[in-house]
């Protein structure tokens, strides 16, 4: 009777704690029990385990969240602007088909060298216009230009080649006279006139010469438009090629009068002053 209500003690035990009756009931030889008690299993650990791995699941999606909202931002910037420039590109395209140009023309290839590059800079282009006559013009690709320099330049040497062959010959006699004697006569005077006639013909004809020279060098900066130059550097250039060229570029014109009448003071004081030297030398 008493191992009877043993065995139903036994048996409610293993029914509360969850546990089958055999293992209760039939242990082994290697079954210890500590204390008395049986460890239960932690029932909750899975569930915890499971929200922890959400969480971490939710922060990591949030994350990757913002920066595919930064990546898809700039990735709709970058498609806007390609709209943008594809639409103004097909824009131009239709434009030139409705006036009649050709766009299927290849791009523009940029010559690179020394002597005929495209990023020339404008101080290289001036310089090498006053050893080589018509090189700006030639860079600019303006040829129409060349025929007119050159027929100037070369007609006014010309000129001058052909004066100055007259007006030698003249000083020679005038000089031989003078040494002679310096008293005044009427052949003396009109010899002396015309020696100063054929040397003003010669002054003119050197100074077109000069002039033309000069203009189209100043031509070459002032059409120069490869590269982005401001207006300071062009009116610089031009004022280092001829003086009052720089104030004629920036319309002062009323200071090109100063400039040029200061040059020209300076140089008949200089000539007046070795005529007279001369002239005290000889006597």
């Amino acid at each position: 009777m008493v191992t009877i209500r043993f065995r139903l003690l036994l048996l409610v035990a293993a029914l509360m704690l969850g546990l089958p009756a055999g293992a209760q009931l039939h242990r082994g030889a290697r079954t210890v029990v500590r204390g008395g008690l049986l460890e239960k299993p932690d029932s909750l650990k899975g569930r915890r385990d499971s929200l922890r791995l959400a969480g971490l699941v939710r922060q990591i999606d949030s994350i990757a969240a913002v920066e595919y909202a930064a990546d898809s931002a700039a990735v709709a910037d970058l498609r806007s602007d390609d709209r943008h420039y594809l639409d103004s590109l097909a824009l131009a395209r239709f434009d030139a088909a409705q006036r009649g140009v050709d766009t299927t023309t290849k791009p523009k290839v940029y010559k690179k060298g020394w002597f005929m590059s495209d990023s020339m800079s404008l101080s290289k282009v001036c310089w090498i216009s006053t050893v080589v006559p018509g090189y700006g013009q030639i860079y600019n690709k303006q040829y129409w230009k060349l025929p007119i320099l050159y027929g100037l330049v070369g007609t006014g040497l010309g000129l001058y080649i052909h004066e100055n062959k007259t007006y030698k010959p003249l000083k020679r006699q005038f000089e031989s006279y003078t040494d002679v004697n310096l008293s005044r006569t009427p052949e003396l005077d009109a010899l002396q006139s015309k020696m100063i006639r054929s040397n003003t013909r010669r002054q003119v004809y050197l100074g077109v010469t000069i002039a033309s020279y000069i203009y189209f060098i100043g031509d070459a900066a002032v059409s120069y438009s490869t590269n982005d130059v401001s207006s300071v550097k062009k009116a610089t250039t031009l004022a280092c090629i001829f003086p009052g060229a720089g104030q004629i570029y920036n319309k002062s014109y009323w200071k090109v009068p100063f400039v040029i009448g200061g040059f020209a003071s300076m140089i008949y004081c200089i000539d007046w002053n070795n005529r007279g030297y001369q002239r005290f030398k000889k006597a």
